[in-house]
């Protein structure tokens, strides 16, 4: 699995206060480069707002009028409808929404953005940015989304320091193992040398009794 944001159990969506790890369609669309699932509640509010807000503003300037029955009656939609400048509505259904059909009001959260859990970083209102989090990157915190199965944050976050104090014991444990070999085989070449070298004075020492030997005679 690439080593990016997204493919990390830590990426997760905060919600109003709590955070939530992405759901398996959550995860296969940012995969994908669709991150529509981020705010979208809230957007969907957002449009109905806008639309009530559109209704009550051309009540207001006598669109309206003649669909009503005349100037008293938008006055009375208008004294009991809900004040746009000021949502959420208090209110529903009422006089808009009944006469102009609009579906129910929308919940949405009031904070919806990705966030790390380890605080590496902050996507809130930053959507043109979503596409990063898919590019691979060097991460001392990551640990694979599909490892993450029923586990919690927390649970997650100890497997992580588990496997990573597993492979340094696994790094020095190598590296005290190299460390033995490579004293052993400075070893044995030390000997070897001086087994040559003791071979070579001995020979030396050979060759000079054999030189006084012929001067002699």
């Amino acid at each position: 699995m690439k080593k990016c944001c997204i493919n990390c159990a830590f990426c997760a969506r905060y919600i109003n206060n709590s955070a939530n790890f992405l759901t398996k369609e959550e995860h296969q669309q940012a995969l994908s480069g669709n991150f529509d699932f981020v705010g979208r509640e809230q957007r969907a509010q957002k449009e109905w707002q806008n639309q009530y807000k559109r209704i009550y503003d051309g009540l207001r300037t006598g669109q309206y009028h003649d669909k009503l029955g005349g100037g008293r009656n938008v006055m009375e939609v208008l004294t009991h409808a809900n004040n746009p400048d000021n949502f959420p509505i208090v209110a529903y259904p009422d006089p808009i929404t009944e006469l102009f059909g609009l579906p129910p009001y929308p919940q949405a959260p009031y904070k919806d953005f990705l966030v790390c859990m380890h605080d590496l970083w902050n996507f809130q209102g930053k959507e043109k940015e979503f596409p990063s989090l898919n590019q691979k990157r060097k991460c001392l915190f990551f640990y694979s989304y599909d490892k993450k199965g029923n586990k919690s944050f927390e649970g997650c976050e100890k497997e992580r320091e588990a496997l990573l104090a597993k492979s340094r014991f696994t790094t020095t444990n190598l590296l005290v193992i190299i460390g033995i070999i490579v004293t052993i085989v400075l070893s044995w070449l030390q000997m070897c040398n001086n087994k040559q070298s003791g071979l070579s004075q001995q020979n030396i020492e050979t060759q000079n009794l054999k030189a006084d030997v012929i001067d002699k005679k």
